[in-house]
């Protein structure tokens, strides 16, 4: 599948094809070590339309999480048998953006955490105003969530979703919002006419 994702963890790649399965292989050899098959949307090529990304799947104490293309759902999975552990509804233009402190990050128009232990919502920030809603990827650190929406990059506290900073990108750099992409010498923003890097 084009959308076909893949991570290499533990001697283990991970496979989303968003063709109704999650799968392990051994990566020494190839071989298959356990299939997840879910149930696909009724009209999964709707998926494609919605504008979005590809399916993640993240990895945190032999815990496995994926929102693949196809479904309406966020599931995770036993790390080393793919058994179930919890699987949770999510809205069509949900995927996945990380984890930290035992939460998943989830973003689309708004930004949510989910406990890791049973996919339940801790906080949600959403906001009906568009210049409020999510525009591309963000970052997960250990202590904060770094979210760009169409004018604004904001920060929230990961662990109780306060809004602890704003950065204004229209006002103060004439920009507007975009993937986000973190490294320790900076911050990547990308968006459809600049790229931006910002110092630490």
């Amino acid at each position: 599948a084009s959308s076909l994702r893949l991570l290499w963890n533990s001697g283990h790649v991970y496979v989303s094809t968003e063709l109704g399965t999650v799968a392990a292989f051994d990566a020494a050899d190839g071989l298959p070590v356990w299939y997840h098959i879910y149930p696909r949307t009724a009209n999964p090529e709707k998926a494609k339309t919605t504008g979005r990304l590809s399916a993640m799947i993240l990895i945190h104490e032999a815990i496995l999480i994926a929102a693949p293309g196809d479904s309406d759902r966020v599931y995770a999975l036993e790390q080393q048998t793919g058994e179930t552990l919890w699987s949770q509804p999510r809205t069509s233009d949900q995927q996945l953006l990380g984890m930290a402190k035992d939460r998943v990050f989830l973003t689309g128009k708004s930004l949510e955490a989910r406990h890791l232990s049973d996919g339940q919502r801790e906080w949600q920030f959403f906001s009906r105003a568009a210049e409020l809603q999510g525009q591309g990827s963000g970052v997960v650190t250990h202590d904060a969530v770094w979210w760009p929406t169409a004018t604004e990059v904001l920060i929230f506290d990961t662990i109780d979703g306060q809004l602890i900073r704003r950065i204004n990108l229209l006002r103060n750099h004439q920009l507007q919002g975009g993937h986000l992409v973190g490294h320790p010498d900076g911050l990547l923003l990308a968006n459809p006419t600049h790229m931006t890097v910002f110092s630490p």
